[in-house]
């Protein structure tokens, strides 16, 4: 069940040049015409349509956010949902953890049980927990699906968390 939210609605407003001096990534994305921006935008729609309500408004929310902390942030938790989903997994917004965390994900199939996943983005300091078992093995199924949703916006500093 998805939603019906465009994030990034036409404009006649594009350009070819590069990214201006102070201008936000969202900005730059939904403007631009070069090739790379045109395939985001088109991405990121159609991951966004995929995303269930309620969840999607405060995801697409901050995907138009001129901050690009909020907008790298919100691009990858979409990022993970739609990896996860393409690998086959049952994805659930919006949970809670036994120990009362909210977690952006949970994540499970009937194989392998379930785990929690919160998608955050590192400016500066990183520090991942090892992922127990059941964890590790669904996230070497991911691998096939994996690429570098970084290199288009030039941003590297993605992080995947997991708990049992």
């Amino acid at each position: 069940m998805g939603s019906s939210v465009v994030v990034f609605e036409e404009t006649k407003e594009r350009r070819l040049g590069p990214r201006q001096p102070g201008q936000s990534r969202y900005e730059w994305v939904r403007t631009s015409d070069r090739a790379s921006c045109v395939r985001g935008r088109a991405t990121i729609n159609a991951w966004a349509s995929r995303v269930p309500e309620p969840a999607v408004q405060a995801l697409s929310r901050r995907l138009r956010s001129h901050v690009d902390t909020e907008f790298l942030g919100a691009l990858f938790e979409l990022y993970v949902y739609s990896l996860f989903k393409a690998a086959g997994f049952d994805v659930t917004c919006d949970s809670t953890t036994p120990q009362g965390s909210k977690p952006d994900f949970c994540i499970g199939d009937a194989r392998s049980g379930s785990f929690y996943v919160e998608a955050t983005t590192d400016h500066g300091i990183s520090a991942l927990n090892q992922p127990d078992e059941a964890a590790s093995r669904m996230l070497d199924r991911l691998a096939p699906y994996i690429k570098i949703v970084g290199h288009v916006l030039n941003v590297h500093d993605f992080a995947i968390g997991c708990q049992e």
